[in-house]
């Protein structure tokens, strides 16, 4: 069977024109790509995103591009890349502000990539320079982290490693951790999470975890910041392979454990023991990005789970959340039926779209009274699909018991991914200015508290 996806759909999403590297003969109705002489059977194809062939291999065809780390001249932040999890080769990359021998621990911030679950990573360029950027406007420390992805790793491998990633990060928090950064400079009384997109999803699952005493490990986060998040359900809303997305959701908590491990001073990261002030940390990611730090504050946020770490915050920049059913003009959007495609890819065993990671107000969704932070800003796109489900998301937040401060903002004029495809953008450079001001509590604008 070959899925094919119309170009037209992805126009709103304002992707990069893609080079023509390889050839597709069809022939009945089995697809090949023509390379090095001979053929390779494609299994299936999710343009303009990736191919899968036959033999197991991934081409992706976006979110592949690069950039080491290091220091960065325009910002004075200093980043590196560590390996955190070498059992399940989770990584991410650490960023650190200029250190002002005088200056008090920094803040937290835990940052989830976005992408659907299955596309870039902590290294790709619009990443690392909007992280540099941030860490540099908000003087905070940030590790963003390297979950598993789908299809190669099915949901829920993303959450488990970014759980498990959070736990390794604030196992830090006592000087005891194996990172200097992480033991030497953070406030872990400061711990934020955020995300863009399925980023912002997976920083919220882990807030809800951190709220779960079933978890087995307790992360107290001082804020939540889901921008753009993905989030899904069946009714409408406003205007709307070889290893199973958990693998994803496991990455993120591996990493964030691995993080907080160093609050203690302790462990093996310098830049989390000698600067990190993990009372300030800081759950946050974009898009699907979003959607998995929403996941880890919810893990964090379980009384019953075996490791405690207090998370200051929740940050969901345009969070990827989704359902079978649409919610307000999603019906009518061009990009519902690729959008509808997406979970099944990456969590194949998934009985539907109605997943409660995904799906937040399903029947079978947990309470977000459960959510493991005090504080969540949710930052949203006028002109993007998911801008409903976060607005629904914040609704949903206030209404239910939960014992928070949540904040909405929404750019006008803009589309999914504006600050990561157009840096330069004034819109760009005030959504910074937001999460910087988020991540910095005690300046804080009243109107957010």
């Amino acid at each position: 069977m070959i899925i094919s996806i119309n170009w037209k759909d992805f126009s709103v999403l304002q992707l990069p024109s893609l080079p023509l590297v390889v050839h597709i003969s069809i022939y009945s109705t089995v697809a090949y790509i023509v390379m090095d002489s001979h053929k390779v059977e494609l299994a299936y194809e999710f343009l303009p995103f990736l191919r899968a062939y036959k033999d197991g291999r991934i081409e992706r065809l976006l979110g592949t591009e690069t950039v080491p780390p290091g220091f960065d001249k325009k910002t004075n932040v200093t980043s590196k890349d560590i390996l955190i999890l070498p059992d399940i080769n989770v990584s991410a990359r650490l960023y650190l502000p200029k250190i002002v021998k005088t200056q008090k621990k920094l803040p937290v911030l835990v940052y989830f990539h976005g992408g659907g679950f299955c596309l870039y990573s902590s290294s790709a360029p619009m990443y690392h320079n909007f992280l540099n950027s941030l860490v540099s406007n908000a003087n905070v420390i940030a590790v963003c982290v390297n979950y598993r992805l789908a299809p190669e790793h099915p949901l829920s491998i993303g959450y488990e490693d970014s759980w498990a990633a959070l736990k390794w990060i604030t196992s830090h928090s006592e000087g005891h951790g194996s990172e200097f950064w992480l033991t030497e400079f953070p406030d872990f009384n400061r711990l934020f999470l955020a995300g863009d997109s399925s980023g912002a999803n997976i920083a919220h699952n882990m807030a809800m975890l951190a709220g779960d005493p079933k978890a087995g490990f307790i992360v107290r986060m001082a804020g939540l910041a889901l921008v753009q998040p993905y989030f899904w359900r069946s009714k409408s809303v406003g205007s709307e392979a070889k290893h199973p997305l958990s693998i994803g959701y496991e990455d993120s908590w591996a990493a964030l454990k691995w993080v907080t491990s160093h609050s203690e001073g302790h462990n093996s990261e310098f830049w989390f023991t000698e600067f990190a002030y993990f009372n300030r940390l800081f759950l946050a990611g974009d898009s699907s990005g979003a959607y998995i730090a929403h996941n880890m504050a919810m893990l964090a946020g379980d009384p019953k789970a075996s490791f405690s770490v207090r998370i200051a915050g929740l940050g969901l920049i345009q969070p990827y959340f989704w359902g079978s059913e649409p919610v307000g003009s999603e019906a009518n959007n061009p990009l519902k039926k690729t959008l509808d495609r997406i979970w099944p890819l990456v969590s194949p065993s998934a009985l539907n779209k109605d997943d409660p990671r995904i799906n937040l107000v399903g029947v079978d969704a947990p309470r977000l009274s459960g959510l493991g932070c005090t504080k969540v800003l949710v930052c949203v796109a006028e002109k993007d699909i998911f801008r409903d489900r976060g607005w629904l998301y914040c609704e949903t937040l206030r209404k239910c018991g939960w014992k928070g401060v949540v904040e909405f903002i929404e750019t006008k004029g803009e589309n999914h991914e504006f600050h990561l495809h157009y840096p330069d953008r004034q819109n760009a450079k005030d959504l910074i200015d937001d999460l910087a001001a988020f991540l910095n509590l005690e300046s804080y604008p009243l109107s957010y508290l």
